[in-house]
């Protein structure tokens, strides 16, 4: 009952509503806000979204994701997704692997790595049980001015591929702002270097 919470529903493949409203959000002091949800192909899936605080050690703007099996269960308890808790982390997106594997980024006001410049692109990824798969990482290796809105996706082998905004470039287009990449293996290794799309 505060300023907004995480609210979800499941439906049936031609559209039917399966059970009823499910709040994904069990933290609910002040905003819960922009959620992202991935679903595995079993049925079972993850909500993230951005909180103005946490029941964590974030104490301004952080992730949190909750697990669901396929009839809507929650899968343990909600967690928070980002270690870094310096100023502000926001507009998360999360990939989702056919192991139940998953892995989340985010534009933070700041950085864990050595984006020092305003904003980076950070990430995390975890095992099936949504326990961190080692530990938050910073996905741009260009860090001149902002980057900033992320998205994700994977493949069947936990493969994937994070893609942005940046205002600068790592490549050509140095107009104001371009569109930048990387590649990732299933164990968070990089696949190649950052590049323009």
């Amino acid at each position: 009952s505060s300023a907004s919470s995480i609210q979800a529903r499941r439906f049936e493949a031609n559209g039917t509503p399966k059970g009823t409203d499910i709040q994904a959000n069990t933290y609910t002091y002040q905003d819960q806000d922009w959620p992202h949800v991935v679903v595995g192909p079993q049925g079972d899936f993850v909500v993230v979204w951005q909180s103005i605080y946490s029941e964590g050690t974030d104490a301004r703007g952080s992730i949190h994701g909750q697990r669901f099996d396929d009839n809507g269960t929650f899968i343990g308890t909600q967690f928070q997704v980002n270690s870094y808790t310096t100023d502000a982390q926001l507009l998360p997106r999360a990939a989702l692997d056919s192991q139940g594997r998953f892995v989340v980024v985010w534009f933070s006001d700041g950085s864990y790595g050595t984006d020092d410049s305003g904003g980076s692109v950070q990430g995390q990824r975890f095992d099936d049980s949504a326990t961190p798969d080692g530990g938050e990482f910073q996905v741009n290796t260009y860090w001149t001015n902002w980057q900033r809105y992320p998205v994700v996706a994977a493949d069947g082998q936990g493969d994937f591929v994070v893609a942005w905004q940046s205002v600068g470039s790592y490549g050509t287009d140095d107009s104001g702002g371009s569109v930048q990449a990387q590649l990732y293996e299933a164990d968070g290794t990089l696949d190649g270097g950052q590049f323009q799309v």
